[in-house]
């Protein structure tokens, strides 16, 4: 819902929403879309998957240089 300045009156309008953009993407979105952190679902979603992926590299140089340590290597 959005606020409509209408001569010298403001009331709220259904019709009319308040966008912000996605901070990653640029994208227009409704106010209520976008996250805390201002990332639409999409940027969001990709964002995670590269934190997952790049856990999963640190995890595997964890165990390598553990394994390099115990002679298992």
């Amino acid at each position: 819902m959005g606020k409509i300045n209408w001569g010298g009156f403001t009331f709220d309008s259904k019709w009319l929403v308040q966008t912000k953009k996605c901070v990653t993407c640029r994208e227009d979105f409704p106010e209520e879309d976008l996250n805390v952190n201002g990332m639409c679902d999409k940027c969001i979603e990709i964002e995670n998957k590269m934190l997952e992926r790049l856990a999963g590299k640190w995890a595997n140089m964890v165990l390598e240089k553990e394994d390099k340590k115990m002679g298992w290597w």
